[in-house]
């Protein structure tokens, strides 16, 4: 049930308990004095039980292991995330979807620390930003930025992506190059809610070049049987791709390695890549930035200039998932 069907619910209840109370002669009186903060109160008895639940956080900066309510964790973790300047509807979308991985992530919990569930290591978990990291950050706007992504997360309290009743792999990314990527074709697990879809307005190029001895080097690091030179690195190519555009394979000397590889090898912002060779350099163009599966932020904070509410970004995104509350997993 989502927020404003369980609001509406509450409501309801609300006015038949007001009518048995005075009488059905005044139905319309009550309906008209239930004001907005009786509708504030029951929104925020709703999430009261996620808004007090406590996880433990390892800071992997400070090397301690922290006590924190975990709709605090989802703030700090939105505002490593994603930039405090995109449109509130997608920070509420980064913020469900934060929440979701933290929620899939806690039953095992996190490798990095014993008695962890998570921690603040963006290659291992999620982003985090502190307080003081963030007053550096924002400079004059932390304020204005605190007070929104403090709201983005307050209105999806305790909302979480599932699918059949379970928390999903809300995996997400910076910005997907046009088409995300089928899950499968990176992790190689199949799963029917993380599949490829057009994603607009993200569609961000990057080149990076590299002298041929940097070149060959970096790949016969990567693939120490290639026999990859700076003589021959010039025959290096794309020998095939997935539909979404993303490097499936790549002709490396006599390897062939995986576009997830080399883009590992060569430090690439996206297995969406181009080659080109002249006068002993090759460049390299991507398009894109991660790994691609699930939403893009950027393409997230597009549909929010659009119109597109979290509720129909996350939709776009995560194919067949429901948002649901915490407090009604089983």
């Amino acid at each position: 049930m989502n927020r404003l069907k369980k609001t509406a619910a509450a409501l309801g209840a609300l006015i038949v308990l007001s009518i048995l109370a005075n009488g059905q002669h005044n139905q319309t009186a009550i309906i008209e004095r239930i004001s907005d903060t009786d509708i504030s109160r029951i929104e925020q008895q709703s999430s009261s039980e996620s808004d007090s639940r406590t996880i433990n956080v390892y800071n992997d900066e400070t090397g301690k292991l922290q006590t924190m309510q975990l709709e605090d964790y989802i703030y700090h973790v939105v505002a490593g995330e994603m930039p405090a300047r995109y449109d509130i509807e997608a920070l509420k979308a980064q913020a469900v979807a934060a929440r979701t991985y933290l929620i899939r992530k806690m039953p095992d919990g996190c490798s990095a620390k014993e008695g962890a569930d998570i921690c603040t290591n963006s290659e291992h978990c999620q982003a985090f930003s502190d307080d003081e990291k963030l007053k550096k950050n924002w400079g004059d706007n932390y304020e204005e930025y605190s007070e929104k992504l403090r709201k983005a997360v307050s209105e999806t309290s305790g909302e979480i992506l599932t699918y059949d009743g379970k928390a999903i792999e809300a995996f997400y990314h910076a910005s997907s190059g046009g088409q995300t990527e089928d899950v499968k074709n990176v992790y190689s697990e199949s799963q029917p809610y993380l599949k490829s879809v057009s994603s607009s307005g993200d569609e961000d190029e990057h080149t990076v070049s590299f002298t041929l001895d940097e070149f060959a080097k970096l790949l016969s690091e990567a693939a120490p049987s290639s026999g990859i030179t700076a003589d021959n690195a010039d025959s290096v190519k794309v020998i095939s791709r997935y539909d979404s555009g993303r490097v499936e394979k790549v002709q490396v000397g006599s390897a062939v390695l995986s576009g997830k590889q080399f883009r590992k090898a060569l430090s690439l912002r996206s297995a969406i890549f181009w080659l080109s060779f002249s006068d002993g350099k090759v460049s390299v163009t991507t398009h894109g930035y991660g790994h691609g599966v699930g939403m893009s932020q950027m393409g997230a904070d597009y549909l929010a200039e659009e119109g597109k509410t979290y509720e129909e970004i996350l939709s776009h995104y995560y194919s067949g998932a429901d948002i649901t509350k915490i407090n009604t997993l089983t």
